[in-house]
């Protein structure tokens, strides 16, 4: 994953295959944000720092299907919609191709901004 910056919601990627066969699998891309620490525990087991915490999915839960050919690559640019309370700095994206199965196939996340 490449081109994430902390001031922007614009990310790109490319997946690529050296697979002998073609396949079909579910591409899911999901923003994170890596630590977040609370003075106060904002639950009642006392936690107050978490880690790789969920913020959103890109286009949906449900994954976008792709579909390759053997020795294929293909690129994919989008945007995020970004909370702002979210800490930019914190943020990262994680990628990963999941087949019917629901065995990862590929997975990436971007670098800490």
């Amino acid at each position: 994953i490449q081109n994430f910056k902390s001031n922007s919601t614009s990310v790109s990627g490319e997946i690529q295959t050296n697979a002998l066969e073609g396949f079909t699998a579910s591409l899911f891309i999901a923003l994170v944000e890596v630590a977040i620490d609370y003075d106060q525990p904002p639950g009642h087991n006392g936690q107050k720092h978490f880690f790789d915490v969920f913020r959103s999915f890109h286009s949906s839960p449900m994954g976008q299907v792709i579909t390759m050919a053997a020795e294929e690559s293909k690129s994919h640019a989008f945007n995020f919609v970004v909370d702002e309370q979210w800490n930019y700095s914190q943020l990262k994206v994680v990628a990963f191709l999941q087949d019917t199965d629901k065995q990862v196939l590929q997975a990436a996340s971007s670098a800490y901004p």
